[in-house]
């Protein structure tokens, strides 16, 4: 056991960093606007001022608390890290279907202890998630399923 919790505390500062980074070049690079007419820039700096906030408080209540060791498992870090490059490599020529089933085969390798059968369930609902939400509620321009034969 640790004085400090140093898992919340690095993991507080990630998410302080990244929101603070999203805000910053947000701010820098895009043009805000008003409440009433929101520029491009509007919604990236609230979140990435959201996911600042969040981190602060992740981060700060960690310091007057014990925690475990942090530990690090390569499997699952290089599994996930892989399966966004492959959804990024899939999404264009197979479209959004066949790349999230990609991504979450790939993701699904971090647990070793995953069955295939639940893995199936879940790239189906993470298939109907994500083609209600970005294709029918955001309406993006991306296909279901860019088939290659």
């Amino acid at each position: 056991m640790q004085k400090r919790d140093f898992r919340d505390i690095v993991g507080g500062a990630i998410l302080l960093l990244i929101g603070g980074y999203a805000a910053i070049s947000s701010l820098a690079g895009l043009s805000i606007g008003t409440v009433g007419r929101m520029g491009p820039g509007m919604f990236p700096t609230i979140i990435g001022v959201f996911i600042a906030i969040m981190g602060l408080l992740v981060m700060v209540p960690a310091f007057f608390r014990s925690g475990q060791p942090i530990s690090f498992d390569l499997r699952s870090t290089s599994m996930i890290l892989l399966s966004i490059l492959v959804f990024g490599l899939a999404i264009r020529p197979l479209g959004l279907v066949p790349a999230v089933i990609a991504l979450t085969v790939v993701a699904s390798l971090a647990d070793g202890m995953r069955s295939w059968s639940s893995t199936a369930v879940l790239c189906a609902v993470l298939c109907t998630l994500a083609t209600l939400i970005f294709k029918l509620g955001f309406g993006l321009q991306v296909p279901i399923a860019n088939w290659p034969w």
